[in-house]
C-alpha cells in the first residue's frame, strides 16, 4: 500500500511575467536625499597627523610631588621583589627538600619490596617543585609591587590620564 498524499495537489506555474505591478517604479534618488559632495568629504575625512600633543608644564609643587612619587614607587617595587625573592628561596628549599626526602623514602621501600621496581626521579621532581614555588612567589611579588606602585601614585599624583 503506497501513500499518495501528494497526488491531489495541483501545481501552478507562475513566471515573472505573470505578476502584474500596480505601482509606479520608485527611483533611488527620490527616496534617499542627495548629499552635496563637499560636505560628504569633510565628514568622512581623517586627520593622520603625527604631531604629538604638547605636554603641559608642571608647577614646582607638582614636579616635586612627581619626583617623590617616582622614588617611592621604585623603593616600593624593589622592596616587594626583594621580599618575594627571598621568600621564594625559602619556600623552594623547604618544598624541594620535602619532595626529595619523600622520593628517597619511597625509592628505599620500593627497592626492598621488588628488585626490578622503577625508582622515582626524586631529584627532578624536587627541582620542578622548587622552581614552581619560586615562580609562584615571584608572581605574587609582581602583583604586590603593582599594587604598591598604584597606591603610591594615587597618594602622590592623583588620577591622571
Amino acid at each position: 500500500m503506497t501513500n499518495n498524499i501528494f497526488n491531489d495537489i495541483t501545481q501552478t506555474k507562475q513566471t515573472a511575467s505573470s505578476y502584474s505591478s500596480t505601482q509606479k517604479p520608485i527611483k533611488v534618488t527620490d527616496v534617499v536625499p542627495s548629499i552635496p559632495a563637499a560636505s560628504a568629504v569633510e565628514e568622512d575625512s581623517v586627520n593622520l597627523s603625527t604631531d604629538k600633543q604638547t605636554k603641559q608644564k608642571k608647577g614646582p609643587i607638582k614636579a616635586f610631588k612627581s619626583f617623590i612619587a617616582v622614588i617611592a614607587k621604585f623603593f616600593a617595587s624593589f622592596g616587594q621583589y626583594f621580599k618575594g625573592f627571598f621568600k621564594g628561596i625559602k619556600d623552594a628549599a623547604i618544598i624541594g627538600s620535602l619532595v626529595y626526602t619523600a622520593g628517597s623514602v619511597i625509592n628505599h621501600f620500593k627497592s626492598k619490596a621488588a628488585e626490578g621496581a622503577k625508582k622515582l626521579p626524586n631529584k627532578a621532581l624536587a627541582i620542578v617543585t622548587a622552581v614552581a614555588a619560586m615562580g609562584i612567589n615571584l608572581w605574587n611579588a609582581s602583583l604586590n609591587a603593582s599594587e604598591k606602585r598604584s597606591d603610591v601614585e594615587h597618594r602622590w599624583t592623583g588620577h591622571q590620564k
